[in-house]
Parts: structure tokens; C-alpha cells; sequence
């Protein structure tokens, strides 16, 4: 059994949503023929529902921001996003009792537009997704690309349902460690740092006003990244056996 597309993208999460709904804006409305889009999102709705919020946030820089606008989810994202009006870097010895701020500056572009927003991972990811269910894109959720190959001037992927889907154009948007991409030759480069992140929300008694601080220890940088209402979010770089030190210790 076969599927054709006009576009296949294998991977829903941050950007192969955002290229989807980025496509279907640009290129599949009126005047031109809606294009047929497809998404394979290997990951198990159910599953995921049972699993508990992340704690992690991201840095939306203004660029991004404005992409989020045009493929419409960022109206769903503003409210719950944090402006961030300044930003703060220090650095000092470990066990020296002041860190010494090297540098402040503020995080506006345009003259005033923020530089960033901080939206928390799931506030992402529930935008991209309620777009992706109200758009003319199908979404194959529990569906992961197995196989490539190239037929004439398309390509057939098989896909983990057991069904052949075909593609003018097949988009590998799986990460970092990429099945599609490994099949087409590309090569990449990596290297391990030694380096977990430990992530957490905190609450707060005063207001951050907008402030993300960023402090570099010997194990990685040590940022602070303000979340909307009196909670920030940290994010703390370290070896990795020290990390795993760290999380193991009571509260």
C-alpha cells in the first residue's frame, strides 16, 4: 500500500511542526493549489499525555518570534511567554561570596521590541501542535520512517505502519541522531562534551522584572531565565558525573 505527498516532513516536534505549517502558508493556498503535506510524528499521543511537564524553556529570539507569528501561533504563546528586558552576565570564582556582574545590557531590537522571549517547552509544543490539528496537513502520529530510496525523481519512504509513502520532497527533521539522513549520505561531526543539564522552576518572592542572568562555572554556564509571574527557570550546565551527583541528592 502507498501514500503520495507533495511533501513529507519525518519529525513533529519544534521545527518539523514549524516548517509544516510554514509550507502550507507560503505555498499551499490560494492562487497556487494546495500542496498535500505530510507529517510523521513517531511519538505516542497517549504516552505523552502521561508524562509529566518539562521543566525545560526556551529562548525565542526575535527572528523566531516573528515566524511564530506568521504561521499564526504565536498569539497562543504570547500571554504565557516571559519578555526578557535585560540581560545580566557574571563570573567570579567558586567559592568567592559576590559574583561580580561583567556585563548588562538590554535585549531590545528596533528600538524596542524585546531581543527574546522565554516560553516554557510545553507552551511550545501545545501551540505547533493545536496548529497542526486545525490545518490541512495530515499528521501521522505513532508513524516513524523506516527506509529511503530514491523512484525517478521522488522518494518512497517506508514508514513503521507498514505502508510505502512517496514524496516529491522528503524532509529529515528528526534531530540529531537522523535515520533519513544517514540513508542519504550526509555525514555530520559530533562530539561528546561531558555535559548534562540539570533544569528546574523556581518560585520566587520578588519580581525578576524581566532580568535572565547567566553566571560561567568551571562545569558550564549557569543561567537563570525569567518565566512569566515570580518563576525562573534554571538552567545549570555540568560535568556529567557531577551532574548526576547532584540529582541524586535528597531535597
Amino acid at each position: 500500500m502507498t501514500d503520495r505527498f507533495d511533501i513529507l516532513i519525518s519529525g513533529a516536534s519544534y521545527s518539523g511542526a514549524a516548517l509544516a505549517l510554514a509550507l502550507e502558508k507560503s505555498l499551499g493556498g490560494p492562487p497556487q493549489p494546495a500542496l498535500k503535506i505530510g507529517v510523521l510524528d513517531k511519538s505516542n499521543p497517549t504516552a505523552a499525555s502521561q508524562q509529566p511537564e518539562s521543566p525545560r524553556a526556551f529562548a525565542i529570539a526575535a527572528a523566531s518570534r516573528n515566524l511564530l507569528e506568521y504561521i499564526g501561533v504565536w498569539p497562543q504563546i504570547a500571554d504565557k511567554s516571559q519578555p526578557v528586558a535585560q540581560i545580566e552576565i557574571t563570573d567570579s570564582p567558586l567559592d568567592a561570596g559576590i559574583r561580580p556582574v561583567l556585563m548588562t545590557y538590554e535585549n531590545t531590537v528596533d528600538g524596542c521590541e524585546p531581543g527574546s522571549h522565554i516560553v516554557p517547552d510545553a507552551v511550545l509544543a501545545n501551540a505547533l501542535h493545536a496548529a497542526l490539528d486545525n490545518s490541512s496537513i495530515t499528521v501521522l502520529r505513532g508513524v516513524e520512517a523506516l527506509e529511503m530510496r530514491d523512484i525517478n525523481s521522488a522518494a518512497a519512504v517506508k514508514c513503521s505502519d507498514g505502508i510505502e509513502r512517496t514524496a516529491d520532497l522528503v524532509v529529515a527533521a528528526e534531530g540529531r541522531i537522523s535515520r533519513l539522513r544517514d540513508q542519504a549520505g550526509i555525514k555530520s561531526l559530533g562530539w561528546d562534551y561531558n555535559q548534562s543539564g540539570i533544569c528546574t522552576v523556581i518560585a520566587h518572592s520578588k519580581p525578576h522584572d524581566g532580568r535572565a542572568a547567566q553566571h560561567f562555572l568551571p562545569g558550564g554556564p549557569f543561567a537563570i531565565l525569567p518565566l512569566p509571574g515570580n518563576k525562573s527557570c534554571i538552567t545549570w550546565s555540568e560535568k556529567s558525573g557531577e551532574a548526576r551527583r547532584i540529582m541524586a541528592l535528597d531535597e
